[in-house]
């Protein structure tokens, strides 16, 4: 059996941002808790529903309480860091950018290994031929 391939961390875009509104010292401690997710990926919370597959890590930055949401996925090797904020509304916007999030928007490495969902059920189709209808059944 192969080694898996080096662990790597990606960011989108709203993560940068949201880190980037950060004042300096907070920025090192979302590093910090960045490195420590590297060390140990299944360190966050998993959470459930709407943000299913996300985890979240939460940590201390002055008057605050910081969380940072990632997903990992052990195939690759790869955590996704996905946003960092306080704990206000957090959840909600995380669930809403996930929702309206187009696949592939991280990076290119996500677009060549993403194979869309197949369905597990037959789906019925109206087939138009000259005249009349008729129905077909899709495996």
């Amino acid at each position: 059996m192969t080694p898996p391939p080096p662990r790597n961390v990606q960011q989108v875009p709203r993560f940068r941002k949201a880190k980037r509104r950060l004042p300096g010292p907070f920025q090192d401690a979302v590093d910090d808790q960045v490195r420590l997710i590297m060390e140990n990926p299944l360190l966050g919370e998993p959470k459930t529903g709407a943000l299913k597959g996300v985890r979240v890590v939460k940590f201390r930055g002055g008057d605050h309480q910081y969380l940072l949401a990632y997903r990992f996925f052990p195939t690759s090797n790869v955590v996704e860091v996905l946003d960092v904020g306080v704990h206000e509304n957090f959840y909600r916007d995380l669930a809403a950018h996930l929702q309206d999030r187009p696949r592939g928007e991280c990076t290119q490495h996500f677009h060549t290994r993403w194979q869309p969902r197949l369905l597990h059920h037959s789906v019925t189709i109206m087939r138009e031929n000259p005249g009349r209808k008729t129905m077909a059944s899709l495996p």
